[in-house]
This record gives structure tokens, C-alpha cells and sequence, in this order.
């Protein structure tokens, strides 16, 4: 009796740890990319994500605004994820980047960013 007790316990505390990290490796797997959001006529907003350290699991998160494909504003900061809210938090600030990887979309800032796919990074036109 006792030792189905604790066999219970391990099979628990071991589907807990799978169901985190298969979790977490989606978020982390979507996270990294270009996001993209247009605003108003001729005006678009990126946000890049890349890691910048994979050991310390910092990423740069690069927020370029454009007008008629000119970028006229660069915001650059790095963040770190964080476990408990599945997001990205500024080191040293406030900004916060959460991700909803069904919908590869980011929000932060109130606005939502759509993810942009391989084929239109490499400069590609969306069917």
C-alpha cells in the first residue's frame, strides 16, 4: 500500500514536470522571430526578438518603427523570460512582451503584433 503511495507521488510530480517543460519549449520555440503591426496608412511597426544569451536566457527585443519602409525610430532592450507570467521582462525597465503561441501573435504596449512567416522575411509577398 505504501509503495503505491509513493509510485503515485513520482508519476505525478513527473507528468507535472513534462506538462511545464513541453509548455515552456512551445513559448520558447514561437518566441524567437519578427512581429509586425500596421498602424495607419504608409506606417508599420516591427518588433524583432533574438537571443542574445542562451546560457543566461536573455533575449534582445528590437522595436523599429517605419514609414514607407524607412525605419524612423529604433528602440533596442534586453529582457529575460520569466516562468511564473510567460513573458518577456525588460531587465532594468518596465516593458513587458507576452506571447500567445496558437495565434503566433505578441502583445505588449496594448497593441497585438502578428507574426510574420519565413516566406515574407526573405522578402517574399504574402499570398
Amino acid at each position: 500500500m505504501e509503495n503505491t503511495s509513493w509510485v503515485s507521488r513520482i508519476r505525478t510530480i513527473l507528468l507535472i514536470a513534462w506538462k511545464f517543460a513541453i509548455e515552456h519549449s512551445f513559448v520558447w520555440t514561437v518566441m524567437e522571430g519578427t512581429y509586425q503591426r500596421d498602424w495607419k496608412k504608409g506606417r508599420s511597426e516591427k518588433v524583432t526578438i533574438k537571443i542574445f544569451s542562451l546560457l543566461g536566457g536573455i533575449y534582445q527585443v528590437r522595436q523599429a518603427y517605419t514609414r514607407h519602409r524607412m525605419e524612423i525610430e529604433i528602440r533596442e532592450w534586453l529582457a529575460v523570460y520569466n516562468y511564473a507570467t510567460r513573458s518577456l521582462d525588460e531587465i532594468n525597465g518596465n516593458r513587458r512582451c507576452y506571447f500567445s503561441p496558437e495565434d503566433k501573435m505578441l502583445l505588449m504596449e496594448n497593441f497585438h503584433y502578428q507574426k510574420e512567416s519565413a516566406f515574407a522575411q526573405e522578402g517574399g509577398s504574402r499570398a
